[in-house]
């Protein structure tokens, strides 16, 4: 991925892969570094305030164990941000 343009609305990644724990984060410095600013969402296994304190520190939009919770900031978020249309991206 080399451009910093946005093709997605949205973002939503777990967090942890056996290479590397904590690949949630490496893809999303790994964006941001690149001037990517899509909506970005984990959906991993806490809800810990320490846990969503971090991912919004690291720049992501929230984090959260719960289906429904993940639909409502997803939601929330590509309501808050104007998208491009088809022939825009």
């Amino acid at each position: 991925y080399k451009s910093s343009k946005s093709y997605f609305d949205a973002i939503i990644s777990d967090m942890g892969r056996p290479i590397d724990p904590q690949a949630g984060y490496t893809l999303l410095e790994c964006l941001r570094a690149r001037g990517n600013k899509t909506p970005y969402f984990i959906y991993g296994r806490s809800r810990a305030p320490k846990h969503i304190a971090e991912a919004r520190a690291r720049g992501a939009q929230g984090t959260t164990n719960a289906p429904g919770e993940l639909i409502e900031m997803v939601l929330a978020s590509l309501k808050a941000v104007p998208r491009a249309g088809p022939q825009q991206r």
